[in-house]
């Protein structure tokens, strides 16, 4: 089962991520920079052995340590979704050369965010191989 972890601060936005994913049967809970961090260092490392993501990091770009988030998840193993306003080009530009798996607008993120973390996620719908960047 995969787990979605989400780092944002815009709780409006949080809500809206959560209920989406729960509705679609995936658990789904938001962190703060220091749970992040704790649950990125606690995710076990097999290089030999690479399996299928049982953890899925979603961040918002507005969030001050965006590009740290997205660094630790990288490090971790862990895919990560970032999205963020479709006029900071710049935040998407930091989130992939941060590691991030796939960046999108805010508004596409929102109306799909199970489908697009699905499908991210081998065998859970998806083929691993996430929708491409619409940013």
């Amino acid at each position: 089962m995969i787990e979605c972890i989400v780092r944002t601060d815009d709780v409006m936005a949080e809500v809206r991520v959560l209920e989406a994913l729960r509705a679609d049967g995936l658990p789904a809970r938001a962190a703060t920079a220091d749970e992040w961090a704790r649950e990125m260092a606690a995710v076990p490392i097999d290089l030999d052995e690479p399996a299928s993501p049982t953890t899925v990091g979603i961040v918002d770009l507005t969030v001050r340590d965006a590009v740290a988030a997205i660094e630790q998840a990288a490090e971790a193993g862990v895919p990560v979704i970032a999205y963020g306003p479709h006029v900071d080009g710049d935040a998407m530009a930091a989130a992939r050369a941060a590691g991030a798996t796939v960046v999108y607008p805010r508004g596409r993120f929102l109306m799909q965010t199970a489908e697009l973390v699905r499908a991210l996620t081998p065998g859970a719908e998806g083929d691993g191989k996430p929708p491409e960047d619409a940013a």
